[in-house]
């Protein structure tokens, strides 16, 4: 019990440095889609030590380690994102499939995604494809993604799942992050990716939507598209 206590407070106030050296950068100098995800997993991070102290409190100490991981893996991702704060670097040639499960691997964990199943189809169609890409980009946009999905799905009492679906197409590797949530209102659908709309109450900058378009349309000329029914 005085061992994860200290465990606790030793990650707590590495939470609050590296919160503080986020702050202190000047946010010219971040990628928007860096800015967004830094936000969001040092956020996890917090929610991660509350949670951790309440577990705490109530004795669960069993839960304690995995909880105090996710926060640990969610620092060291934000480590390397505020260390590579650009990510528009040269391509490199990857091995499809192999990227893509390392990549849902670090998203998962960096926390944030637990309260909802998020599983992964990577189709046959990816064995032996390899092509150039940004990486830390599209890790990113994937990151992106699917915790607005997560977001979405939350926001219903239903049992849903995210699924990230990954399959090449001729040329084309087509990623599709699909939710069950609540859809997106008619009102908002011209505005998704526009500067600085969210719907979020608290939190959302209205950067991630622009900048996974940044990085796909841009820098690989690729293509966004989205659908959605409301209320589902």
């Amino acid at each position: 019990m005085i061992e994860l206590r200290k465990r606790v407070d030793i990650l707590s106030r590495s939470v609050e440095e590296m919160h503080a050296r986020f702050q202190q950068l000047h946010l010219d100098t971040l990628h928007p889609i860096v800015r967004h995800n830094v936000g969001n997993l040092l956020n996890g991070c917090v929610m991660g030590i509350r949670t951790a102290d309440r577990l705490l409190e109530k004795r669960k100490l069993v839960d304690v380690p995995d909880c105090l991981a996710r926060v640990k893996a969610s620092l060291n991702r934000v480590d390397y994102l505020l260390a590579n704060p650009h990510l528009d670097k040269p391509h490199e040639r990857v091995d499809v499939r192999q990227f893509f499960s390392n990549a849902f691997n670090q998203i998962s964990e960096s926390g944030g995604l637990n309260r909802v199943p998020v599983l992964l189809d990577l189709h046959e169609s990816l064995n032996g494809s390899a092509f150039e890409i940004c990486k830390d980009g599209v890790r990113e946009s994937l990151g992106v993604l699917i915790q607005n999905a997560v977001r979405a799905t939350r926001k219903t009492r239903k049992l849903n799942q995210v699924l990230v679906r990954v399959h090449q197409d001729g040329g084309h590797v087509v990623v599709c992050v699909i939710d069950r949530g609540t859809g997106i209102s008619e009102k908002h659908r011209e505005k998704i990716f526009a500067e600085q709309f969210s719907t979020k109450r608290s939190g959302g900058h209205g950067v991630g939507l622009l900048s996974v378009r940044h990085v796909i349309e841009d820098l690989h000329d690729g293509n966004v598209f989205w659908s959605t029914q409301e209320g589902k």
